[in-house]
């Protein structure tokens, strides 16, 4: 638990310093590990406090366990639409912006959450079948809403990434074949143009050149090669996309992935405790709860991994960090 700490401060002061700032993504990023850093430190040492040293009330705890959870689940989905924008919309995707454009985002991340959590002590004052009665709707509300719809909704907008990434390739795969034969047409044509000017003497070279190159303007050549000072042509190389690119969707995906196995059987076990017959918290059920809030905060331990390290800059100032360097 001290690393998991430790981690998590060192990312978020890395991510905070002045250049990581530039990047609109790295605030997203910011948000996120804060939000596991609470998770982390609002969860787990009052779990062990209230089951070893002193009693709680559980219903309060929950609350106040879910308003982090919640919003590191939020801020999750923040990231990932910030990268699905970031594909989808690449010429219109905002690399540095005002502070309302992210904050605000933000902003709605924490506070759906606290409202959430207020809604709790809504149905506490009441009486005790009026609380079980309560504590059921909002298990089934927010399962749909907070399990149910991001496990729906995340999956597919990673399969939309996924479409357009092959498409994009695709098309560069088609760009640079076409490039490829023009220029293989245009070597043949001069080939054919040099050995005109030479072999037909009632031919001038202008007039040869001439018709030479309304042949290559008939197939395009002219807007497909380049030409350099001496005189060659060469091929248009089309740009390579950046590893980086593919390797922060690869990781994307494996997010994707844990938090929907995580997510899914951690709900399994909460509706199977909300929905138990039993009256009294037996040890079955507090080994459910505590088993469902493991695969929680496993979520949220792994989420600095895939989201922070991955980051070329935030790396660079880990590495700058630890070298002591900058």
């Amino acid at each position: 638990m001290p690393k998991y700490y430790h981690k998590k401060v060192l990312q978020i002061s890395k991510t905070s310093r002045r250049k990581l700032r530039r990047n609109v993504s790295n605030k997203f990023v910011l948000s996120l590990n804060l939000a596991d850093l609470c998770v982390g430190l609002f969860v787990t040492p009052p779990e062990l406090l209230c089951t070893y040293w002193t009693t709680c009330s559980r219903e309060i705890q929950l609350a106040m366990y879910e308003f982090f959870v919640y919003t590191s689940l939020l801020c999750l989905c923040l990231v990932t639409w910030d990268r699905y924008k970031s594909v989808t919309r690449p010429l219109t995707y905002p690399v540095v912006i005002e502070i309302k454009q992210y904050l605000i985002p933000i902003l709605v991340c924490w506070l759906v959450p606290f409202v959430l959590t207020l809604l709790h002590f809504t149905y506490l004052l009441k009486s005790p079948e009026d609380q079980r009665t309560g504590m059921t709707a909002f298990a089934i509300v927010e399962t749909l809403l907070f399990v149910g719809l991001p496990c729906i909704v995340l999956p597919l907008a990673y399969l939309r990434i996924v479409c357009i990434i092959q498409r994009h390739k695709q098309q560069e795969k088609r760009i640079k074949d076409q490039v490829d034969f023009n220029y293989s047409v245009t070597m043949s044509a001069e080939d054919v143009l040099r050995e005109t000017e030479f072999s037909t003497p009632n031919l001038t070279v202008a007039s040869t050149r001439s018709r030479a190159q309304s042949e290559l303007s008939s197939v395009g050549i002219e807007s497909d090669v380049e030409r350099s000072t001496d005189g060659k042509t060469a091929p248009l190389k089309t740009k390579p996309r950046h590893p980086n690119h593919d390797r922060s969707i690869t990781v994307l995906g494996i997010v994707i992935l844990v938090f929907v196995g995580c997510w899914l059987f951690a709900a399994y076990l909460h509706f199977k405790q909300s929905f138990s017959k039993t009256e009294a918290m037996t040890h079955s059920a507090h080994t459910t709860m505590n088993l469902s809030w493991l695969f929680l905060l496993v979520h949220s331990a792994l989420n600095p991994i895939f989201y922070g390290l991955i980051k070329r800059d935030i790396k660079k100032e880990i590495k700058k960090c630890i070298t002591c360097r900058g």
